[in-house]
């Protein structure tokens, strides 16, 4: 997985034509608006995921918790998942990044037996920020 905070204004930046001006209901005003963007990728294969629902659960100090769902989105061809959020600076986050796939049929090893629904649990990755 790959994890990117960048301010909102780039995005804010784009033409009104532009398909990342409307992404995730339009960009928000302030300065301490973000874009959290996450590549999420098959650990066994290395495939991007694109059939996913991504969240990101943002700590910050003292537990105060918020969680935001991450959208899918087309960036250079690539499907990754993005949202915004408000990051204070020199408060030092911790984003949880959760991937939670769809249930799959997994076919059978004998032919006597029915394939069976397979779900994958879900998974988060942590990572820590600090806006400067």
């Amino acid at each position: 997985m790959y994890l990117g905070v960048v301010p909102a204004a780039t995005v804010r930046g784009h033409a009104k034509s532009h398909p990342e001006a409307r992404m995730h209901g339009g960009v928000p005003a302030g300065s301490h608006s973000m874009h959290i963007v996450a590549a999420v990728f098959d650990e066994a294969s290395g495939a991007r995921i694109t059939d996913a629902k991504v969240r990101a659960h943002i700590t910050e100090p003292g537990g105060l918790q918020r969680t935001i769902r991450l959208e899918p989105m087309t960036v250079a061809g690539a499907l990754t998942f993005g949202g915004f959020t408000t990051f204070q600076r020199g408060i030092k986050y911790r984003i949880g990044i959760e991937v939670e796939r769809p249930p799959h049929m997994q076919s059978s090893p004998s032919k006597n037996t029915p394939p069976r629904l397979h779900r994958v649990p879900a998974v988060t990755a942590h990572f820590a920020y600090t806006h400067d």
